[in-house]
Order: structure tokens, then C-alpha cells, then sequence
């Protein structure tokens, strides 16, 4: 069952650490793969976390996500907003939503306009 539609299609905001949104974009290299996950801050078109890694296992969001945190660019009730790749509905983030200033995390399917906004800024 998908989370609640916290978001609402409403991809703005007018506070700064209020609503993220996640991605993972795939880079190829000489050496294989290399998996960057990003955090976009709506309130400022801004990447506020990022991890890099040569896996895309549930530890790249979370690094990503404890980034953003420890950089105090987080509201408490931030509003987390990715698809429903594993990454993304794993224990593990669910835990670390809770340790980072109690985000609600919301996972939709992907929408053009979820990839466009963080795409076009990634």
C-alpha cells in the first residue's frame, strides 16, 4: 500500500528543509557503475544531501539523507518525497526519517514531474 499523497503534485515550497524530493541516477565509468543519490530541497531547487557509492542498497538514500540532516537543513515534519524503488521503502530509511527530525516520508510511483524537478537540478 503506497503512503499517503502528502505532496499533492504541489512540487513548491516556500520554506526552506519543508519538502524533499529523492532520486538515484546512474553513472557509467571506466570502472563500472557509480550510483548517486540526491536530495532536492523544493524551497530552493537546491541538492541539500548526496551520496555516492557502487551500489544503489537502501545505505546510499540514507547517506544521502543523513547529509541533509546533519547540515541542519531539515524542518522538523519535512516531507520526503521519492518513488517506490527498495531504497526508498526499506527499514533502514524509515529509521533514519525518524532519527532526522521526524520527516514523514512518502513514496508515490514516479511521475514526469517527479524526475523532471530533480533531474533537471542533479
Amino acid at each position: 500500500m503506497p503512503a499517503p499523497d502528502l505532496i499533492g503534485r504541489d512540487f513548491t515550497a516556500s520554506a526552506l528543509g519543508m519538502k524533499l524530493v529523492g532520486d538515484i541516477t546512474y553513472i557509467p565509468t571506466d570502472e563500472g557503475w557509480l550510483y548517486l543519490a540526491t536530495w532536492l530541497d523544493l524551497a530552493t531547487c537546491e541538492i541539500v544531501g548526496y551520496s555516492m557509492a557502487d551500489h544503489h542498497r537502501a545505505g546510499l538514500v540514507v547517506d544521502a539523507l543523513t547529509m541533509a540532516a546533519r547540515r541542519g537543513r531539515l524542518q522538523p515534519g519535512c516531507i520526503a518525497h521519492s518513488d517506490r524503488g527498495s531504497e526508498y521503502t526499506s527499514d533502514e530509511l524509515r529509521r533514519e526519517c525518524v532519527v532526522a527530525n521526524r520527516i514523514l516520508f512518502e513514496r508515490q510511483r514516479v511521475t514526469i514531474w517527479t524526475e523532471v524537478r530533480v533531474r533537471s537540478r542533479a
